[in-house]
């Protein structure tokens, strides 16, 4: 799993949440305005970026990751961001606990 290491902007709104993965705590972001989702575990140190879905997180690519960490928040979802949301930089699934 590729994390990167950057803060994520304040220029989002976010909605927090802490989930359990297979035993394991993990931090997700989704920024109301603009649909960008992240996710973190407690023992890295970065955030990385991914696609939300039924019961799994699916690593989007490290460019996409490090574009959107560095951008502000565009306030409404870019319709060019949609194929970017279907890239995936790690084939392993990780599926949520009910």
């Amino acid at each position: 799993m590729n994390y990167v290491r950057a803060q994520l902007s304040d220029s989002h709104k976010w909605i927090f949440r802490k989930i359990e993965i297979e035993g394991k705590r993990v931090f997700h972001r989704q920024c109301m305005a603009c649909g960008r989702d992240f996710i973190m575990e407690p023992n890295t140190e970065g955030w990385r970026a991914v696609h939300v879905g039924l019961l799994e997180f699916d690593s989007l690519a490290e460019e996409t990751s490090r574009r959107w960490l560095s951008e502000e928040c565009p306030g409404h979802q870019l319709p060019e961001e949609i194929n970017d949301r279907r890239m995936q930089c790690d084939t392993s699934v990780q599926k949520q606990s009910a």
